[in-house]
């Protein structure tokens, strides 16, 4: 068994735990804002046919920004900042 060494983390993380948090909040405040309107949705496509294609379209994008994410400019770099 290998061990990993405590100063070798942020290699097997690229993400910072505060990034990963906030991301969290940011998508939990979306969902208690919006849940009523996401559950009406959420009806609509399980109970009529022709909206039942509606469970695919985020996956689908996930996976297309994902397959672009080289193309978005980092948050870590210094011109994505506001001076």
């Amino acid at each position: 068994m290998k061990v990993i060494e405590w100063s070798n983390r942020s290699q097997m993380f690229p993400v910072s735990v505060g990034v990963v948090l906030r991301a969290g909040a940011l998508a939990g405040l979306f969902v208690y804002t919006f849940y009523p309107v996401l559950a009406g949705l959420v009806v609509d496509w399980w109970t009529h046919a022709e909206y039942s294609h509606a469970f695919l379209v985020p996956v689908i994008s996930a996976y297309l920004v994902w397959r672009r994410r080289r193309r978005f400019p980092s948050a870590a770099s210094p011109s994505a900042t506001c001076t």
